[in-house]
């Protein structure tokens, strides 16, 4: 059925035991299975009762590894220094460069 999810993904969003972190309210999203501990990581992100606000990356590491995720600043690369379009995949990355971006798409 179209919106359907497999078993798997169906298992996994419904287990409580694990956090799902979701920008946004959890209740928002439709994926076709009940979402169990789906946290909106946006809503805690800030600010906070000192108007200080929180980095994504800092949120999501306490709420599934208990500390934040540490972000490398001499291994972020922005799109918008690319002077010609690189090949195609991941290859003009280093291995840490790709790390870090998939930590902090995660």
């Amino acid at each position: 059925a179209r919106g359907d999810v497999g078993a798997d993904l169906r298992r996994l969003l419904g287990d409580g035991s694990l956090v799902k972190c979701f920008f946004g309210p959890p209740e928002r999203e439709h994926l076709g299975a009940k979402i169990a501990n789906g946290v909106d990581v946006q809503r805690l992100a800030g600010p906070d009762e000192d108007g200080r606000q929180r980095g994504l990356a800092a949120v999501c590491g306490d709420l599934v590894r208990g500390e934040p995720f540490a972000k490398r600043r001499d291994l972020q690369r922005s799109f918008g220094f690319v002077r010609r379009r690189p090949a195609p995949g991941l290859g003009w990355l280093s291995p840490e460069q790709r790390a870090y971006a998939a930590a902090d798409v995660w």
